[in-house]
């Protein structure tokens, strides 16, 4: 495929998108940022947003918003002048190191359920340390709806197309301590909630202490 820019400059474009991302191998000039990204047969496939250059050049790896995001957008803007996203409400684990030390091999550990959301009215828990020092494991999302959930990126992607409002689905392990002849073993119960979801601005999420 072929990129054109503002000054109708060829240039071979290769992509993949990965959630709401598009990247580009194209070569993106400073000034392109909001410009549109074609294709070979002049169609709008997303607008450029940002360029990863090491050398500080023209050169790197570029990154463009989908077509698709960009027309939700504007008509969720010219319709309610501010665009807010679905959540669950929650914090999660996102690091490989730190669930590999936690032998989480499935599944993304919730961090923390903030207070007064529907998430946190639905029993979901998250991390927590006990009266005696111990670290408490919390609940493990495994799915959203029919989508399983390995990354953080994954829970984005599954919930993109609801809105606030909207009662999800939500597969999780919930770590249980069992003793097996005196020696503490961890046990994964499954468990499926229905979830609310709630706005970006939700006043829950944003108030503070």
């Amino acid at each position: 495929m072929s990129l054109f820019d503002c000054f109708c400059k060829p240039h071979v474009l290769t992509e993949v998108t990965i959630i709401s991302i598009r990247l580009r191998t194209a070569n993106g000039i400073l000034g392109n940022s909001g410009g549109p990204l074609l294709n070979s047969q002049g169609k709008l496939i997303g607008m450029a947003t940002a360029i990863y250059s090491p050398s500080g050049a023209s050169a790197g790896v570029g990154f463009a918003i989908p077509s698709d995001t960009v027309k939700f957008i504007v008509e969720t803007l010219i319709e309610n002048g501010q665009v807010v996203r679905p959540l669950l409400g929650i914090t999660m684990l996102d690091s490989n190191q730190a669930r590999q030390a936690l032998g989480i091999t499935k599944g993304i550990l919730i961090l923390d359920v903030k207070p007064g959301t529907p998430a946190a009215r639905s029993g979901l828990k998250g991390l927590k340390r006990s009266s005696n020092g111990m670290l408490e494991m919390g609940d493990i999302i495994t799915q959203v709806e029919s989508t399983t959930i390995e990354k953080e990126g994954d829970i984005f992607k599954a919930i993109e197309p609801f809105k606030p409002g909207d009662v999800i689905k939500v597969k999780i392990n919930r770590p249980q301590f069992i003793d097996v002849e005196g020696t503490a073993q961890v046990l994964l119960k499954e468990k499926v909630f229905e979830i609310e979801l709630v706005a970006s601005d939700d006043s829950a999420l944003i108030k503070t202490k």
